[in-house]
């Protein structure tokens, strides 16, 4: 998660991004702000100020995307991952040390089991490892 304004343009590929607020379990989130936005080549969206977020590429090809975002200096620049100012750089540090990030050993299950249908769906061969345990409840 980080602060408003990244536009996430797709480029190409398909699949879906899941976005929700307050809880660091998607599945925990209030069912009202649990979302999934399906992408394809040419879809935008916004993720709001502070939620969750995680893209799913579940097609056969890599998918691509930027994310042009508000620079300090009030103007536009590309990022592939977003950019911006403080909130922004939050996303490439760890929940575990009071940043953004969710680790993979950390990741909801449900959000694990839900790709895994998706590519099941497509005819997509599963290649993540096995998660590990974080050792947090």
């Amino acid at each position: 998660r980080h602060g408003p304004g990244s536009h996430v343009v797709m480029l190409n590929g398909r699949g879906y991004t899941l976005m929700w607020k307050g809880s660091l379990k998607y599945s925990d989130a209030p069912p009202a702000t649990q979302k999934r936005i399906d992408w394809v080549e040419g879809s935008l969206f916004v993720p709001p100020d502070g939620w969750f977020h995680q893209h799913f590429n579940a097609g056969h090809d890599p998918a691509r995307y930027i994310a042009p975002t508000w620079g300090g200096d009030g103007k536009w620049f590309m990022r592939a991952l977003g950019g911006g100012g403080r909130t922004h750089r939050l996303g490439k540090t760890s929940t575990r040390k009071g940043g953004n990030l969710i680790e993979y050993e950390d990741e909801d299950p449900a959000i694990r089991e839900m790709f895994v249908a998706e590519l099941k769906k497509n005819g997509v061969e599963v290649r993540m490892p096995a998660k590990k345990k974080s050792g947090k409840p």
